[in-house]
């Protein structure tokens, strides 16, 4: 009886799945594709900090642009939605 290899990563995504961490799963894949929801100049500033129950939360770095984050909310929103579509984000929140 012989059956085919597996990817490493399938078996890891199976195992985190099965053991509840399907966000954990989620956020992971957040923060490796972050770059296309905000672009490559405010990844440098804002990083996505927690996602629990379709709430993502970011952490801005740097004070001066807390104010210009919370302005492009709705923009950052609608992009992270067009990237992930099947993470259905409820709502993004500054800390």
């Amino acid at each position: 009886m012989s059956k085919e290899p597996v990817e490493l990563a399938e078996i890891l995504q199976s195992i985190v799945a099965q053991a509840g961490g399907l966000e954990l799963q989620e956020e992971m894949q957040i923060q490796n594709n972050w770059e296309l929801v905000v672009g490559p100049q405010l990844s440098k500033i804002v990083h996505a900090a927690s996602w629990q129950n379709k709430v993502l939360k970011v952490k801005v770095l740097q004070a001066a642009w807390k104010t210009d984050v919370y302005y492009r909310l709705t923009e950052l929103q609608k992009k992270f939605n067009q990237v992930f579509p099947e993470l259905k984000l409820k709502k993004m929140e500054i800390l």
